[in-house]
């Protein structure tokens, strides 16, 4: 025959300062941070201007050119070329 183990239940250890820690409590509902909602404060909202990559890069070459053609600097030329467009599309 078999002998059966003896099932024992290990005691939780108490810390040296006191009692022992209490478990939390499971499924607990979390407040939501998204409780209130956003109020817009802006009378009219911003447009989204989209600029393809073929109009800033025509306008960069234009940059390029009116600065003598330096070398190394293309990406500021093409930062000055799109602040230029949305500056124009923005009105």
């Amino acid at each position: 025959m078999a002998k059966k183990k003896s099932q024992t239940k290990k005691k939780a250890k108490k810390p040296e300062g006191g009692e022992a820690k209490k478990p939390k409590p499971k499924n607990k509902a979390k407040k939501s941070s998204r409780s209130k909602a956003k109020t817009n404060t802006d009378p009219k909202p911003k447009a989204v201007v989209v600029l393809s990559h073929d109009e800033i890069a025509a306008r960069a070459y234009a940059v390029w050119l009116q600065k003598g053609r330096p070398l190394g600097r293309d990406a500021e030329n093409w930062g000055e070329a799109e602040a230029a467009l949305r500056a124009e599309a923005d009105g």
